[in-house]
């Protein structure tokens, strides 16, 4: 028996034997159906240090090219940023800016961890013309709270590859802070960021808002004109916005979600190809299946075969 929850399916087998009922629940979790791109603005992992303090101490006043996490395992740091004193306890996590002007207050007993990063551009530009906080932040908006339950891990994963340093290690470390990155700015105050990076955002929400119309329409087939009214836009603006951020055309999008969402049906349900084809809006089984193999390679049916798993 398979029933969907929000965010995952739970499966559950029974499974007899002679002598006596076994039962096993399996729970998989999908991959979110709002796939935006992130218009290549990415953080590039630096290095990362672990600060114990013995005794007191004030570090001078100091400026960085890069951006700087203050993330407080014992607590609390102090720091003069910008002119205004901020302190953070443990849970905590203080974002520095490059050209931020700031000076440690430590104490006997604190500890931290402190990591530095870039923001670049791909493929072009390296480093990034756009900021991540407004000019005028405050500093105490520089402030959140940690974006990951157990924050530490992320640094004792972080050191794991940079005592492996094999030939993926550099790309591990950069999707691991890609992924605490977009948690933090989550927890950032919105008007602390800048335009420019909440004009992506705002851009980023556009994509989200077109995905989750798919998903209220996916036995539907609606045509761009009734997407772009959904949308409320222009069928024109439509489609320059879908290619400019998603790659391809509002229609084409829409068909490649049903499908996506064809393929989780298929790999984590006994659902028939014949009822999964009809339930996502296709004209028929055989339409289905073309559209399925152009877009996977394989027929749903040997897709199955090949991706389900106990």
């Amino acid at each position: 028996m398979t029933w969907r929850a929000d965010g995952y399916l739970f499966e559950q087998r029974n499974f007899r034997g002679n002598v006596s009922g076994m039962r096993v629940e399996k729970e998989k979790y999908l991959r979110s159906a709002n796939e935006v791109r992130s218009g290549g603005l990415r953080p590039v992992f630096q290095d990362f240090h672990l600060l114990r303090m013995s005794g007191n101490h004030d570090y001078p006043p100091h400026q960085h090219a890069n951006y700087e996490v203050i993330l407080v395992d014992r607590g609390p740091y102090t720091c003069t940023l910008n002119g205004a004193e901020i302190s953070i306890g443990r849970h905590e996590v203080l974002v520095i800016k490059p050209g931020d002007r700031h000076s440690d207050h430590l104490h006997d007993g604190q500890r931290h961890y402190v990591l530095h990063f870039l923001l670049a551009d791909e493929p072009s530009h390296p480093v990034s013309t756009v900021r991540l906080f407004n000019e005028w932040v405050l500093p105490q908006d520089q402030v959140c709270t940690a974006p990951m339950p157990n924050e530490n891990a992320i640094f004792h994963a972080l050191e794991e590859e940079a005592k492996q340093s094999d030939y993926y290690s550099a790309a591990i470390q950069d999707a691991m802070l890609e992924a605490f990155f977009w948690r933090m700015v989550r927890l950032l105050p919105a008007e602390s960021l800048s335009p420019q990076f909440r004009r992506r955002s705002a851009e980023q929400d556009f994509a989200g808002r077109l995905f989750r119309l798919f998903e209220q329409h996916v036995k539907e087939n609606l045509t761009v004109d009734e997407l772009a009214g959904w949308m409320q836009i222009s069928k024109r603006s439509l489609s320059i916005k879908c290619r400019a951020l998603l790659g391809d055309s509002p229609a084409q999008l829409f068909t490649r979600f049903k499908v996506r969402k064809a393929a989780q049906l298929l790999a984590h349900t006994a659902q028939p190809v014949k009822e999964i084809s009809y339930e996502l809006g296709f004209e028929n089984p055989y339409h289905f299946s073309r559209v399925f193999k152009r877009i996977y390679g394989v027929a749903p049916a040997a897709f199955r075969a090949g991706e389900e798993r106990l």
